[in-house]
């Protein structure tokens, strides 16, 4: 048996007896007379805590993005303070899509119909399927295609900002409806931001 070996921390030959390197100081035995735990390098340790933050972000991106959160807050219901003191509103150019359109356009090549119209405004037609809050209380009401009454996947899902509660609150499912919003493409369901409704 050998009476030395390498020191973990300096890879210098020390005796087996020793209870430190006499080179560096790394313990090499505990009092129990066993070796010391190995530790976690700072690398380990600062990756660990980065992908845990990381693995956060994602989670808070997805519910929010799931219940309609944006950190700019653009309301296009006319609620605003200068059109509340009689500014003319400026108009918004919208492009007029049914929902079986807006669906089947995703649905047929999801990257060209992002460049169609992600980020645009759009007057949405279609026939409620549902009203309802999301996890982070967001409201929305999901739309279907008129013609489609046995659809499961793929609704134009639209959220509305808290001031629209009243409008909400009036819809009934399988009500058709004309809704103005900002389409911000598709997860699961084809989503559109800041809505109102224009029309019952």
């Amino acid at each position: 048996m050998s009476m030395t070996t390498k020191c973990p921390a300096c890879d210098n030959t020390v005796s087996v007896q020793a209870p430190t390197c006499p080179h560096c100081g790394h313990p090499l035995k505990t009092p129990n007379n066993q070796e010391p735990p190995k530790q976690k390098s700072l690398t380990q340790s600062l990756l660990g805590c980065l992908g845990s933050v990381i693995v956060i972000f994602v989670v808070i991106g997805v519910i929010g993005k799931l219940n309609g959160f944006e950190s700019e807050n653009t309301d296009v219901s006319n609620t605003s303070p200068a059109i509340q003191r009689g500014a003319k509103p400026k108009p918004i150019q919208a492009l007029q899509v049914s929902a079986h359109k807006l669906r089947k356009d995703y649905e047929g090549n999801e990257v060209a119909a992002d460049r169609v119209y992600k980020g645009k405004h759009v007057l949405v037609d279609g026939r409620v399927d549902n009203i309802g809050k999301g996890l982070l209380g967001g409201m929305y009401v999901t739309l279907k295609s008129s013609s489609n009454q046995y659809q499961i996947v793929g609704f134009i899902q639209c959220f509305f900002n808290s001031s629209s509660e009243s409008q909400l609150a009036q819809l009934q499912k399988g009500q058709n409806v004309t809704l103005l919003g900002k389409v911000d493409g598709k997860m699961g369901n084809i989503l559109v931001k800041n809505c109102s409704v224009v029309k019952k």
